[in-house]
């Protein structure tokens, strides 16, 4: 199995790359793609989290300077401060924590995405303009890595729409990607209809943007719960429950 060589950039975190690589991916839809079922495009790979405050680590704000602020000065034990924007709070409670179902009701309404393209884009900023610490999405995303900041990894890949009769195919494909990787699909899959010109009939294709997790299966479980929202969002989950 190889390994996304380019998200290799943290320097602080040992060990291969949690995320798949792109042509392995590829590979495990050929062959729905080769008979003409539907196209593979692969989109992003990054983390999921969910902060209870309205903070984006992708968007300036006084939480992220004051989390910025920690990280460069404590950096063994900036996650066990406490500020008065949490109430009492440290850091690390910031984060919920998807294997524990009391905070399902706040999942969807907390969640935010970091995509590695962006953290990459920080990096060589922060290059070119001789920056002596570390820009802060490189800090947020070693500090997921080493277990400071309770986040998920996801990949996100697209489908065109495909005929209803080819799910089970799709689906196969995406059990052998659960197999090779560990990443699972959570969303985004929908119907939509058209009318065959030359028929007349109305024929039902798939669309997808899905996003895939690598969780625990209690993670899974939650995360489905909130996230798997239509039927066929759940007709394929259930397969990977």
């Amino acid at each position: 199995m190889k390994h996304l060589k380019s998200y290799r950039i943290f320097e602080s975190i040992k060990g291969e790359s949690i995320f798949p690589d792109k042509s392995d991916i590829e590979e495990v839809f050929l062959d729905v793609t080769d008979e003409g079922i539907t196209n593979f495009r692969f989109e992003s790979v990054g983390y999921i989290y969910f902060p209870y405050l309205n903070f984006s680590a992708n968007t300036p704000s006084a939480i992220r300077n004051l989390i910025y602020a920690d990280m460069v000065n404590n950096p063994e034990d900036w996650q066990n401060q406490k500020d008065e924007e949490l109430m009492g709070d440290t850091w690390k409670d910031l984060f919920l924590d998807l294997s524990d179902s009391r905070n399902n009701y706040m999942l969807e309404k907390c969640c935010q995405y970091l995509e590695l393209d962006d953290v990459l884009k920080s990096m060589s900023l922060s290059k070119l303009n001789n920056l002596s610490n570390k820009p802060f999405l490189q800090l947020f995303v070693e500090n997921i890595e080493n277990g400071k900041i309770k986040a998920y990894p996801f990949i996100n890949i697209k489908l065109e729409p495909f005929g209803q009769q080819h799910l089970d195919r799709v689906v196969e494909c995406l059990e052998r990607l659960y197999d090779m990787t560990g990443y699972r699909p959570v969303r985004d899959m929908w119907t939509e209809d058209y009318v065959d010109e030359t028929s007349g009939d109305v024929v039902t294709l798939i669309g997808c943007s899905l996003y895939l997790f690598n969780i625990s299966d209690i993670e899974y479980k939650n995360l489905t719960s909130v996230f798997s929202n239509n039927s066929i969002d759940k007709e394929v989950v259930k397969k990977f429950l």
